[in-house]
C-alpha cells in the first residue's frame, strides 16, 4: 500500500496493547501447567479490521502462542470495519465488509487460532465452526456474516443456513453418551443486557436479526445447550435465563412478516405454546477483551453478576460438573491485577452462584 510522503500508520494503534498484554500475562499465570488449556476470544480485536490489524493483533497476543496456549476466535462486528487509510467512512458498506472478513480467514486459520480438528460449515471457512475437547462441544457462530453471492450483510442476523447447521450440529450429539456438554459461541448476544424487558439484542442490526436469535435460543433450548458465552458489549454480565419471564412470543403475522422459513415443529411449539424456556442457560458476556469499558446501564435486567471491568472467564469441566470463574483483568483507574468477580456452577441442569465478591 503507498502512503505518499506519510509513514505508515502503526496499527496496534487500533487495537488496545495495554488490555490485552495484561489478559496474556494473566491467562499464562492461570494455566499453572494444564495441558487441554485453550483461549476463545469472542471478537472485536480493534476498532477496524482488515489484514494489517489482524497481524498486529496476533502479535500483541504472541505470548500466547509462545507458550502453547491456542486462541480460537469468533468473529465480531469490529472485524468486517474493513480499514482502508485516512477512509473509513463506509467501512461496513457490503463490500468493504467483505474484504474484511476475507481477510480475517486469512489471518485466523490451524493450528495457533483455529482448531486443528475444527468442522467447518461450508462457505462459513474460519466463521462458523465446532470442535471438541474431552466430552464438551464447543459450536461457534457468526452473527456478522458477509454473503458474497448475494452482495448482503446482515448485521447481527443468523442465517437460515447457519441456524440448521446449528439444528443439526446439536442435535448429531444429542443421543452421544460421550459428549456430557454443549457450549455455544458467539460475538453478538441474545438478549440485550442493557433492557429490562428481555429484549433481543438489536441495536444497529438488520431488521430480522431478533427473530433469529430468537431461533438460535430456542434451539438451545430444545438440545440443552450447558452455557451460552458471547461478547459485544464491553462489560461482564451473566443471565440465568429461565421461564416464560425471559421469552417473546410472536403471533403468526408477526413470525410470517420476518421472512423467515425455519418453521419446524420443535421451534414452532415456542410459538404455539407462548415462548417458555425449558432449559436454564446462562448468558455469559465477557466483553471488553481490549476494546474499551462500556459502562453497564443498570440494573434493569435480572443479572447475577455484573462489572464494569475488562475481564474472562475461565471454565473447568469434570465429569457432570461445568465451573466458571470470572477475573477482572483491569479497569479504568490502571488496576491490572486479576481479581475474581464471579464464580458459578452448573451440575444437572441447575445453576448455583458459589461465590459473588463484595464490590470493591
Amino acid at each position: 500500500m503507498n502512503y505518499g510522503s506519510k509513514p505508515p500508520p502503526d496499527y496496534r494503534k487500533y487495537i488496545n496493547t495495554t488490555a490485552l498484554g495484561a489478559l496474556n500475562k494473566a491467562l499464562i499465570e492461570k494455566r499453572q501447567g494444564r495441558e487441554d488449556f485453550f483461549f476463545m476470544f469472542l471478537g472485536d480485536i480493534g476498532i477496524y479490521g482488515g489484514a494489517p490489524v489482524f497481524n498486529a493483533f496476533k502479535q500483541v497476543m504472541s505470548p500466547l502462542k509462545d507458550s502453547g496456549i491456542p486462541m480460537y476466535p469468533a468473529i465480531g462486528n469490529h472485524e468486517v470495519r474493513f480499514f482502508q487509510y485516512e477512509e473509513t467512512k463506509k467501512a461496513e458498506a457490503p463490500g468493504r465488509a467483505l474484504k474484511g472478513q476475507q481477510q480475517y480467514q486469512a489471518a485466523f486459520e490451524a493450528p495457533w487460532t483455529m482448531p486443528d480438528d475444527a468442522s467447518f460449515l461450508k462457505d462459513y471457512q474460519d466463521l462458523a465452526y465446532t470442535f471438541r475437547r474431552g466430552s464438551s462441544v464447543f459450536v461457534v457462530m457468526d452473527a456478522f456474516y458477509v454473503n458474497e453471492k448475494a452482495g448482503q450483510y446482515k448485521k447481527g442476523y443468523y442465517s437460515d443456513v447457519q441456524l440448521r447447521w446449528l439444528q443439526e450440529t446439536l442435535r448429531s450429539y444429542k443421543d452421544d453418551p460421550t459428549v456430557k456438554h454443549r457450549f455455544v459461541v458467539s460475538h453478538q448476544p441474545v438478549f440485550d443486557a442493557g433492557k429490562g424487558d428481555a429484549s433481543f439484542y438489536h441495536k444497529y442490526n438488520w431488521p430480522a436479526s431478533s427473530r433469529s436469535a430468537w431461533i438460535a435460543w430456542a434451539l438451545m433450548d430444545t438440545y440443552k445447550v450447558d452455557m451460552f458465552f458471547c461478547g459485544h458489549s464491553h462489560f461482564y454480565h451473566r443471565w440465568n435465563v429461565f421461564g416464560t419471564k425471559y421469552a417473546r412470543k410472536y403471533n403468526k403475522d408477526e413470525w410470517d412478516a420476518l421472512g423467515n422459513d425455519f418453521n419446524e415443529s420443535n421451534i414452532k411449539r415456542y410459538v404455539d405454546a407462548g415462548s417458555s424456556w425449558e432449559t436454564t442457560i446462562p448468558q455469559v458476556v465477557n466483553g471488553s477483551c481490549g476494546a474499551e469499558i462500556e459502562v453497564f446501564a443498570g440494573n434493569s435486567v435480572p443479572a447475577a453478576v455484573s462489572a464494569d471491568v475488562y475481564n474472562f472467564s475461565m471454565v473447568f469441566v469434570k465429569g457432570d460438573t461445568v465451573t466458571v470463574d470470572v477475573y477482572s483483568y483491569g479497569d479504568d483507574t490502571g488496576q491490572w491485577a486479576p481479581q475474581m468477580i464471579d464464580k458459578f456452577r452448573k451440575v444437572g441442569g441447575v445453576v448455583t452462584t458459589v461465590l459473588t465478591p463484595e464490590p470493591t
